[in-house]
C-alpha cells in the first residue's frame, strides 16, 4: 500500500497520467453518491461509464512508456554530446563534478564555460571532486580498471590526472564573482558524476558507469536524470555525489 501511494504522490508531482486519475476519481464520487438514492441521474452516471472505458481503451494503444523512458535515459557520449555543453549550462547556478581524472569533461573549453556561464554571477558555484594522486593503490586500482579494459585508449590516468589538477588549481586562482572548490578522494567508486542545478526542478543528472571492459570511454553507459524522469532516483545521486564529497580532502595550498 505505501509503494502504491508512493508512486501516485510521484505521478503527481510529475504530471504523469493525470487523466487517469481524474477520470477514476470521478468514477469513485458518482459511485459514492449512488449508494445514497437518486442522487445522479441515469444519462450521467453512463456519461461517467463511458469516458472510463474510453480512456481505458485509448490507453491500451500507447506505446509502452517503460521501454521508452529505458532508451531515453540510458545513453553513451555520442547522445549526450548531441546536447552541446553550453546549453546545459545556460543559467545554472550550480555544478557538480565526480570523476577520478576528469580528463574527458575537464577540457580547457569546459572549464571556460563554467567560467562564463557559472563563476560568472556571485551565486554561482562549482564543485569537483577528483582521485587522490597521493593514494597510489587507489590510482594503481583505477588505472587498471580505466585503462586496461579499453581496447583503444587515448589518455592514461596518472598523468591525466596531474592536468587536471594543475587546471584545478588555476581554477582556484582566478578572480570570479563565484565560488569555485575542488577535493580529493582516495578511492574510485566505479562512476563519474556531471550535476547541473542539483535538487532543483531544472537540473539534470548525469551518471556514467565504467564497467571493466570497452571499446573506448566513450562507449559507456550514462544514466541522464531529471525530477521530470525520476525524483527518486535524482535525489539518490545527489546523495552520494554529498557522500564522497564529505570524505574529499582539500589540497594543500
Amino acid at each position: 500500500m505505501q509503494r502504491m501511494w508512493q508512486r501516485v504522490l510521484g505521478d503527481l508531482r510529475t504530471r504523469t497520467n493525470l487523466d487517469a486519475y481524474v477520470v477514476s476519481v470521478c468514477a469513485l464520487v458518482f459511485a459514492m453518491l449512488s449508494l445514497v438514492g437518486d442522487v445522479l441521474s441515469q444519462r450521467l452516471q453512463l456519461t461517467v461509464l463511458l469516458a472510463g472505458v474510453g480512456l481505458l481503451v485509448f490507453r491500451i494503444t500507447l506505446p509502452d512508456r517503460r521501454a521508452a523512458d529505458v532508451d531515453a535515459v540510458l545513453q553513451d557520449r555520442a547522445d549526450l554530446d548531441s546536447v552541446p555543453l553550453s546549453a546545459r549550462l545556460a543559467g545554472a547556478r550550480e555544478v557538480a563534478v565526480f570523476a577520478p581524472s576528469g580528463i574527458n569533461l575537464l577540457s580547457s573549453g569546459t572549464c571556460e564555460a563554467l567560467r562564463s556561464q557559472v563563476l560568472a554571477r556571485p551565486e554561482g558555484k562549482v564543485r569537483v571532486l577528483l582521485l587522490d594522486p597521493s593514494a597510489a593503490e587507489a590510482v594503481r586500482v583505477a588505472a587498471r580498471q580505466l585503462d586496461d579494459g579499453q581496447e583503444f585508449s587515448v589518455d592514461s590516468l596518472e598523468p591525466s590526472l596531474r592536468t587536471v589538477i594543475s587546471r584545478m588549481e588555476m581554477m582556484r586562482n582566478w578572480n570570479v564573482p563565484g565560488s569555485f572548490e575542488y577535493r580529493l578522494i582516495d578511492f574510485s567508486p566505479g562512476f563519474s558524476m556531471f550535476n547541473v542545478d542539483p535538487g532543483t526542478n531544472n537540473g539534470s543528472l548525469i551518471v556514467e558507469f565504467h564497467a571493466v571492459h570497452g571499446r573506448h570511454s566513450g562507449t559507456r553507459m550514462h544514466i541522464n536524470l531529471t525530477r521530470v524522469s525520476s525524483n527518486r532516483w535524482n535525489d539518490y545521486w545527489i546523495e552520494q555525489f554529498e557522500h564522497l564529497w564529505e570524505l574529499g580532502r582539500r589540497p594543500v595550498n
